[in-house]
């Protein structure tokens, strides 16, 4: 499945992971923040260009502190729901 996401400026999503899927992403435009990792005190910025690669249970927000809306392509390769939502990254595997 393949999808484009887009993330409004001033906008964080919700902690959320994909399950069993990998997920693939091409950044179209804009900038954002991906917070992950335990605590999630481990981030990743994200401009247009970049490519990026989400393991399988990997919980995780996209933060877009810019004004300008930040959208990405993604690929989900695998099986089951597209996104799990979850209460924040001590709440499931990561």
């Amino acid at each position: 499945m393949v999808v484009q996401s887009r993330v409004a400026g001033g906008v964080t999503t919700g902690w959320h992971h994909n399950g069993d899927r990998h997920v693939y992403g091409y950044v179209v435009a804009g900038h954002a923040v991906l917070e992950y990792g335990p605590a999630g005190q481990e981030s990743v910025e994200l401009d247009a260009g970049d490519f990026v690669y989400v393991p399988p249970h990997t919980i995780r927000r996209v933060v877009n502190p810019t004004t300008e809306d930040w959208i990405i392509a993604i690929s989900f390769v695998g099986a089951g729901p597209p996104a799990v939502s979850v209460a924040g990254p001590q709440s499931g595997v990561e």
